[in-house]
């Protein structure tokens, strides 16, 4: 029994060790085990589904949560507009206050642009010959229609110097982008006003508006 336990030691204390054909012991080799791996910032972790945005992609995210943001619908006298966060609302001169339902401005663009938007008597022909009479030494009205909220709209363009009247000195090389909103009582009016190549940049912007109109 002795014996057994013996040489039941032996063996132990030589597993660790081996031994070459010469007899001599040679080391076990040593335990392989993983090291920690380090990814750098540009390393891309195979199969990780979260994305790191880089600087880029968070500004280009900010900018995409702007402009989702950058535009909300007003009312003005009976219709709500999809209007640009970047227009600013102008205050009425004293001529304008119980005529004129809103005043918009183009910072962005001109402080000299304005859109205005109002309901009016009268027939859609008597205020386009008012609008032709504002203008002189320019091209003749043109004159198309589009549809707004199911409705045929008039779309007028006029350029000339302009003459607004109420005490305003004439403008010259303006332009008039102007739709008329057939309606059951009053028509609705809206104005694009201001020097010509100021209404040129900013007119699909403005035509976008007008389409997005709807009744309240």
């Amino acid at each position: 029994m002795r014996t057994t336990t013996y040489y039941s030691l032996i063996a132990v204390l030589f597993m660790g060790t081996g031994c070459d054909q010469s007899g001599e012991p040679v080391a076990a080799p040593p335990v392989r085990t993983a090291s920690p791996s380090i990814s750098g910032p540009e390393e891309a972790v195979p199969g990780d589904n979260a994305a790191v945005a880089g600087p880029e992609s968070a500004a280009e995210t900010a900018a995409s949560a702007a402009d989702s943001g950058s535009s909300s619908f007003q009312s003005f006298d009976g219709m709500k507009f999809n209007v640009p966060g970047d227009w600013k609302q102008l205050p009425l001169s004293s001529m304008q206050i119980g005529i004129v339902a809103g005043k918009l401005g183009m910072p962005a663009i001109s402080d000299d642009i304005s859109l205005t938007l109002s309901t009016s008597g009268g027939s859609v022909e008597d205020n386009l010959s008012r609008w032709e009479g504002q203008f002189s030494g320019g091209a003749p009205m043109q004159r198309e229609t589009l549809t707004i909220d199911g409705t045929e709209a008039i779309l007028v363009r006029l350029q000339g110097t302009f003459s607004a009247g109420f005490g305003k000195s004439p403008e010259a090389d303006w332009r008039m982008t102007g739709v008329i909103i057939p309606m059951e009582k009053h028509n609705y009016f809206i104005k694009l006003t201001g020097p010509s190549a100021d209404v040129a940049r900013v007119e699909d912007q403005f035509l976008a508006f007008c389409r997005s109109a709807r009744r309240d």
